[in-house]
């Protein structure tokens, strides 16, 4: 996260990343019972931007939620365990890209607050096929 602020005598930003979704395609190579592949496509995520600043007696807050998009691409591996069980282990890499945000109040210099949204996911479970 980068700040760029001028004359601000205190700032405190505090930017919280919520739930997220994908929708992908997967190719692999299956054998033996065991399925390795490779996954990739569209990814949303909800995002809170939060901050204050203060300076000279001016109070300024700015409060934003936003949903951006962006892509998604891993990999992982699943073992059938037995007729309609399997075990997965899953890793995926998010990028929403850059979210922006601007406090303005008026006679006072503005404070932008730009974070970058990339997350690394690793997930294990264990799959019952009906």
């Amino acid at each position: 996260m980068t700040l760029q602020y001028a004359v601000m005598a205190a700032s405190n930003p505090g930017d919280r990343f919520g739930r997220y979704g994908t929708a992908r395609a997967r190719i692999g190579y299956a054998a033996d019972g065991w399925l390795a592949y490779a996954t990739g496509g569209y990814a949303f995520g909800r995002v809170a931007l939060k901050g204050t600043a203060t300076g000279g007696g001016v109070n300024a807050s700015l409060t934003q939620n936003t949903t951006p998009s962006g892509w998604t691409i891993g990999g992982g591996t699943e073992l059938a365990l037995g007729p309609n069980w399997s075990a997965k282990l899953e890793y995926l890499y998010v990028d929403l890209g850059t979210v922006n945000s601007t406090i303005v109040v008026p006679g006072a210099p503005s404070l932008t607050d730009s974070a970058r949204i990339q997350i690394n996911v690793v997930r294990a479970g264990v799959n019952y096929r009906f």
